[in-house]
């Protein structure tokens, strides 16, 4: 399907395949284009909407998510059990997706930040790296906890879409 401002493809992998980032590219008549970065996984995957139905206990799993209005906070609540680390990570900038650098913070039920990453590596004049974030974090105790992702500058719009990945690993 195409117009304009668009290109909409749908394809079938055959065959085995690894998951991870892979990038695509376009053949036709006019030539090769650019067709971006995709994520391949086998984990399960939620919306915005349905994410508290997801258990990390049952394995990775993501959340495919966009900030829309200005200043918004997603926030998600995760269970937190003691001893048991917890992997956090997004990907948007590596995705090709633009605009959106990350921030991740974790809080406790009080609201007390208890961890936070913003990827941000200070460079002569500019940043260094992608502006993808990860954060690992492990419970003193058992609670209820608040996982907060919200942009670095606090800007929105629809190209500001993130996949989030919550995953039960240590560093």
């Amino acid at each position: 399907n195409r117009s304009a401002r668009q290109l909409q493809v749908e394809f079938t992998l055959s065959g085995p395949y690894e998951p991870g980032l892979w990038r695509l590219w376009g053949v036709g008549p006019q030539g090769i284009s650019e067709g971006g970065t995709i994520e391949l996984s086998t984990a399960k995957e939620y919306d915005e909407a349905s994410a508290p139905q997801a258990d990390w206990e049952k394995g990775e799993y993501v959340i495919n998510g966009i900030l829309h209005a200005p200043g918004e906070k997603d926030v998600f609540p995760i269970r937190g059990l003691a001893g048991q680390p917890l992997h956090f990570w997004t990907l948007a900038e590596q995705l090709g997706l633009p605009h959106l650098d990350t921030v991740l913070e974790l809080r406790d039920s009080t609201g007390k930040k208890l961890a936070g990453n913003d990827d941000v590596v200070a460079g002569q004049g500019n940043l260094l790296g992608n502006s993808d974030s990860s954060l690992f974090y492990t419970p003193k105790e058992d609670g209820n906890l608040q996982l907060i992702l919200k942009d670095r500058l606090n800007c929105s719009g629809e190209s500001y879409v993130y996949r989030l990945k919550i995953n039960k690993e240590s560093p």
